[in-house]
């Protein structure tokens, strides 16, 4: 019973780890280290959109004026 629960958990954990990196850092992104040039309002829309596009858990919503 605990060795089932035991590896059930490690099943999960390597799961989990898998998906997270899965997804791009912001400077894996960009392309350079984040603070490091100017990043136009435009790129990081659209990192937000990539986030949300690889994620389940996130979702960009658009504001309306």
């Amino acid at each position: 019973m605990i060795k089932k629960l035991y590896l059930s958990l490690l099943f999960l954990s390597c799961v989990c780890l898998a998906n997270a990196q899965k997804l791009q850092s912001p400077s894996e992104f960009l392309g350079y280290k984040l603070g490091s040039h100017f990043t136009f309002h435009s790129r990081i829309a659209e990192y937000f959109r990539y986030v949300a596009q690889s994620s389940k858990n996130v979702k960009v919503l658009q504001w309306q004026h």
